[in-house]
């Protein structure tokens, strides 16, 4: 989000001390004072700041009248209402989203809203047009400017609209969103190995969730996409180019890639290059230059260049892009070895939930929680898979997240569309999913932290991916086990596709076994005793042909401490929770001693009168289980001490390629490692 930084810092200060809201009506129109980048070419002048707002039980049609308006911050979720308030009266604020209402409902049940800002529009120079571009609405959205309706967008495809003959030259004109956020019906998730659930849809975000910008840019000859491959083996860069050509011309172009340290004015490298317009509206070039001086991106040192590109025709220049970030770096994968600019590499992951563009990808929650978790010797980000792709479910703004791994050194796993999603067999669904991960793609892949693709999220797994000798024996079970046989088609049909748009970066299939590139699997084997549990690599160090990645690893979870032992998480979390009897082997009395009065008392009074999987069955909504952290219990942590080394020392001795802790910085407590 774009200078939102000081008005949220604002806001949870308000929050905190009950003060009166930072804003008491919207935005002036005049723009003069927002946020903006450009050049003399192109320029993106964000419309972000206090809008106002008219919330809508059900979805409404017709907009409401002028008195059902209220300031409101944009971007924001009125599902995220106690940190971003309504400034009406009608508007109680609660301790956290759940508690906030709106005359007397909660606010989380509403399905719609009418957002609407003024804005004077800015002087377009000759030869450029002025286009809005609204990047996220979630879950839907129609938009109108001065009553005209330009069209709708939704959360995975945004909307852009030529307004250059549409604003009103030097007067107010005023943009309105209508967003429509209803969802019912079902979906299935994949738990891994054979298991999946089907759960009821849920939106968790509601609302305008991500930037609404002005674009100017040339009306004619312009960049599209540019796309930096860089390769340290071959010593060269490969400038891929997308241009547009509303016009239609024919001929010879002139390009030019400027390459500057991130940030810096001084060029250190001009790479010319002729373009041939055929006509075409849209077309893609490619050209590879040699470059064997470039300073790499490290882990350690990670270097930042960034690149634009100018187009020349008719002995002058036509467009000259803005600058995209990038770094010299080349990954790959080379037998059981993960490479990094010829040196293997090992990562310790940490499980990124970033489904909201306000609180979980905010700098000013994200910063903090790497650093700490730097500290305690991660390396690598793996973007929430489960929460990614669902229907009102995530943002999917990672820009401050890529901003602060690239230049920090952090490696990052984002997660691609899976094919369960859709209807793989429908050509045309196909088709929005391969558009929708390339929009996704293209926003991010010239970030040298992002080293993985990370697909088809729990869809290959089987139960034997957890047998250490499958994978020192690169087992595959038959294709009849599991439906894995389609499983696999479409899932290689799915990685081809990505490949497509860019074959730069490893791609692992999450949960997939000992299917694509690397061995990956969901290890949690409950209470095995410690030396197993140290030893399990030992049949893969002596045998295995591709890395192994335990992309989620149970330190154990607290689905180990249950009673229930079916292997769901949909009953173990309603069952009781046994942290004395689990932790005695390893404590002594001690796991007695060392319980809580409030956790005691919890287990007294939490049972309800159901059985499931011959456990008694417990209200899984109250804090011993979900919001009740067992992590924070002393014989927990204890446990999770002693077990840690079995993983952080004895697994790197073996040469384990990476994993996953789930879900909890404290399943590391107390054990200092570097890996």
């Amino acid at each position: 989000m774009k200078r939102i930084s000081a008005l949220l810092a604002a806001l949870l200060s308000a929050v905190a001390g009950a003060a009166p809201l930072p804003y008491d009506k919207p935005s002036p129109p005049d723009l003069a004072g927002n946020f903006r980048v450009g050049n003399d070419f192109n320029t993106n002048l964000y419309l972000n700041g206090i809008w106002e707002i008219a919330p809508t039980f059900k979805i409404q049609k017709e907009m409401p009248a002028e008195s059902e308006f209220y300031p409101v911050p944009v971007p924001s979720s009125w599902m995220f209402a106690a940190d971003f308030p309504i400034a009406s009266p009608r508007f109680k604020r609660g301790s956290w989203g759940g508690a906030c209402t709106y005359d007397g409902k909660n606010l989380q049940e509403f399905e719609g809203a009418w957002y609407r800002r003024k804005f004077i529009a800015p002087e377009v120079p000759p030869g450029r047009e002025l286009l809005l571009a609204v990047d996220r609405v979630t879950i839907g959205g129609v938009v109108y400017l001065n009553g005209e309706k330009l069209g709708v967008c939704m959360e995975r495809r945004p909307g852009l609209w030529n307004i250059t003959d549409k604003v009103k030259r030097g007067a107010v004109n005023q943009l309105v969103i209508r967003v429509d956020a209803a969802i019912s019906g079902e979906e299935k998730m994949f738990l891994g190995a054979e298991m999946t659930a089907n759960v009821k849809q849920k939106a968790t975000l509601r609302g305008i969730t991500q930037d609404v910008r002005l674009v100017i840019r040339p009306a004619g000859l312009r960049v599209d996409d540019l796309f930096m491959k860089t390769s340290v083996r071959r010593g060269e860069i490969t400038f891929q180019l997308r241009v547009a050509n509303p016009q239609k011309l024919t001929g010879d172009a002139g390009a030019r890639f400027v390459v500057r340290p991130y940030e810096r004015e001084a060029a250190v490298k001009q790479f010319p290059a002729r373009l041939k317009l055929t006509g075409e509206e849209v077309q893609e070039f490619s050209f590879t230059c040699p470059w064997r001086d470039a300073h790499l991106w490290e882990t350690d040192d990670p270097y930042l260049y960034q690149a634009e590109a100018v187009l020349d025709r008719d002995g002058g220049t036509v467009e000259h892009s803005l600058p995209r970030r990038f770094g010299f770096r080349e990954v790959w994968i080379d037998g059981r070895e993960m490479m990094l600019n010829g040196k293997p590499f090992r990562l310790i992951t940490l499980p990124a939930a970033n489904r909201d563009a306000f609180v979980t990808s905010a700098k000013n929650h994200l910063l903090p929680v790497l650093n700490l978790y730097r500290k305690a010797g991660f390396n690598t980000l793996m973007i929430s898979n489960e929460y990614a792709w669902r229907v009102g479910g995530c943002a999917q703004f990672y820009d401050d997240l890529f901003d602060e791994a690239d230049r920090t050194g952090w490696l990052v796993a984002l997660p691609l569309g899976r094919v369960y999603d859709i209807n793989w067999n429908s050509a045309p669904q196909r088709a929005e999913w391969l558009r929708m991960n390339r929009e996704l793609m293209e926003r991010y892949r010239n970030s040298p932290s992002l080293v993985f693709w990370s697909m088809n999220f729990n869809l290959l797994g089987y139960p034997w991916d957890l047998n250490p000798y499958a994978w020192g024996s690169d087992f595959k079970p038959a294709d009849s086990v599991s439906d894995l046989g389609r499983k696999r088609r479409e899932a290689g049909e799915s990685e081809a596709l990505i490949r497509g748009i860019d074959d730069s970066r490893i791609i692992y299939h999450h949960a997939g076994g000992n299917y694509g590139s690397m061995i990956t699997s969901n290890f949690y084997i409950s209470w095995p005793p410690l030396q197993e549990r140290a030893d399990y690599p030992e049949p893969w160090s002596k045998h295995g042909v591709r890395p192994f990645n335990a992309v989620e690893l149970g330190f154990p979870t607290q689905m180990d401490y249950s009673r229930c032992r079916d292997g769901s998480w949909m009953t173990m979390g309603g069952a009781e929770p046994m942290e004395a009897e689990y932790c005695a082997p390893y404590l002594g009395r001690d796991a007695y001693r060392l319980q809580e009065n409030r956790y005691l008392k919890l287990i007294d009074s939490n049972a309800t009168d159901k059985v499931e999987s011959n456990c008694d069955f417990y209200n899984s909504y109250q804090p011993y289980w979900w919001n009740y952290n067992l992590y924070e219990h002393a014989p927990v942590s204890l446990v999770q001490q002693l077990v840690s080394p079995a993983y952080i020392r004895v697994w790197r001795a073996y040469g384990v390629n990476g994993f996953c802790p789930w879900v909890d910085e404290r399943d590391l407590c107390g054990v200092g490692f570097e890996y």
